[in-house]
C-alpha cells in the first residue's frame, strides 16, 4: 500500500518526508550490541566528533536519552518509539501527522513535536503516560526513530544520509526494513481507535 493513500506527506531527497513546514525521517532500527559502559564516538555533524557516554552501568542515562542527545547534536529532534507498540509505518506517520497539525494550529499539549507525537500515538493527554507507554523497554530489540527537522535560512537542508548512518552506527543501531502494512481497512480502524482513546 502506497503511503500517499493515507498521508499527505511529500517525498523529499534522502528518504525524508515533508508536511506543514516540517521534514520527517522515520527509521526502524535494531540494536547491534548491548554494552553498558562503552564510550560511543559518533559523528554528529559539521565534521566534529561527538562522544556520547552510554552510562547504563552507572544507573545514569538510558539508551533513549543517548539517542536523543546524539540526534540533538546532529541538529534534529527525535521521537523514540517501541516497535512492539507501533508495528506499522503508516500508523507511526498518522501520529506524526496529527502532531504536526496540532503544532501548526497552535493546539499542542506539549512543548516539542517528538513529545506531541508520543501523545498522539499513545492516545492520551498525559505526557508521563505517553512516555511510559511508547518508550522502548529493556527487552525491546527494535524501535522507531522519528527524526524531525525544521528548515531555516541558516540550515535549509537536513542531515545527510551519511551522517545519519554514522550516528546510528556509533550508537550500535542499524536500519531494518519495516514489516508489511496491514490492509487499509485495518489501518483505518486502528487509527480511529487511537482517536477514540484520546478523546475519551
Amino acid at each position: 500500500m502506497h503511503m500517499a493513500s493515507l498521508h499527505p506527506f511529500k517525498m523529499e531527497d534522502g528518504g525524508w518526508l515533508s508536511y506543514g513546514g516540517v521534514w520527517v525521517r522515520p527509521l526502524l532500527v535494531e540494536k547491534t550490541h548491548t554494552g553498558t559502559e562503552e564510550e560511543i564516538e559518533g559523528v554528529a555533524g559539521g565534521g566534529d566528533r561527538a562522544g556520547v557516554k552510554h552510562s547504563g552501568g552507572k544507573k545514569g542515562r538510558e539508551m533513549v536519552d543517548v539517542i536523543l542527545d546524539a540526534a540533538g547534536r546532529m541538529g534534529v529532534e527525535c521521537a523514540v518509539v517501541d516497535a512492539e507498540r507501533v508495528g506499522s509505518r503508516a500508523l507511526l506517520l498518522h501520529g506524526v501527522l496529527r502532531a504536526v497539525r496540532r503544532r501548526n494550529q497552535g493546539k499542542m499539549r506539549s512543548r516539542t513535536l517528538p513529545m506531541e507525537t508520543l501523545l498522539c500515538l499513545a492516545g492520551t493527554r498525559q505526557t508521563g503516560r505517553a512516555v511510559e507507554t511508547m518508550s522502548p523497554r529493556e527487552v525491546s530489540s527494535r524501535m522507531w526513530l522519528v527524526l524531525f527537522f525544521s528548515p531555516t535560512s541558516e540550515t535549509p537542508s537536513p542531515p545527510s544520509e551519511r551522517k545519519i548512518e554514522e550516528m546510528l552506527s556509533a550508537l550500535g543501531l542499524r536500519v531494518v526494513n519495516p514489516p508489511d502494512e496491514p490492509p487499509k481497512e485495518v489501518l483505518m480502524a486502528m487509527m480511529e481507535e487511537s482517536l477514540r482513546k484520546e478523546m475519551g
